[in-house]
């Protein structure tokens, strides 16, 4: 139990850090983004380009230091 939320607590103090150094834009569009919404959507309900989304979520794998989004949205679901 103590291990188990020690465990959470680090995941969560670790995915903090990934994500300070976003942009508040950054943020809007990984929101949308690990709700599922499609970046076609994203780009529309934003007022951007397709292209403009595609790369606010290159730069956010790239700032979170993971491989893909799924495996962002798994780190959140760690941090609880």
């Amino acid at each position: 139990e103590h291990e188990s939320r020690l465990q959470k607590r680090n995941a969560r103090e670790d995915l903090e850090k990934r994500l300070a150094g976003l942009t508040p834009r950054e943020r809007d569009v990984l929101g949308m983004l690990m709700e599922g919404v499609a970046t076609k959507i994203v780009a529309r309900e934003l007022n951007l380009s397709h292209r403009t989304v595609e790369g606010y979520r290159a730069r956010i794998l790239e700032k979170t230091q993971v491989g893909s989004l799924t495996e962002l949205v798994n780190l959140h679901r760690l941090a609880g």
